[in-house]
């Protein structure tokens, strides 16, 4: 008996996908290091959640992809130079000082 082209196409997508494991992180534990040195994601995922997070706070349903840009940098410049800090932490200073 000769297996069916859907048999066929469903054991390929199976075994060709390797699973990836989910990964949970407590943003307010990650620190400056963990983000420029990517010890845990990219920069750019964690810069994205940071930038949900702070516009979910202030009820701003936009994005200005300008200021998220200049704002990333500038979490980026920050960090290379206060690498203990809280990311958290380190993110409210730039935005602080960004209005």
């Amino acid at each position: 008996m000769k297996p069916s082209l859907h048999a066929i196409a469903a054991i390929i997508l199976f075994t060709a996908c390797p699973a990836q494991a989910q990964l949970t992180v407590d943003m307010s534990k990650v620190t400056c290091k963990q983000f420029i040195t990517y010890e845990i994601t990219d920069a750019r995922s964690l810069s994205i959640w940071l930038s949900g997070y702070f516009n979910a706070q202030q009820n701003n349903m936009t994005v200005d992809v300008s200021k998220f840009r200049s704002r990333s940098s500038a979490l980026k410049e920050f960090c290379l130079t206060h690498q203990d800090v809280a990311l958290m932490e380190a993110a409210k200073t730039v935005v602080g000082s960004k209005k």
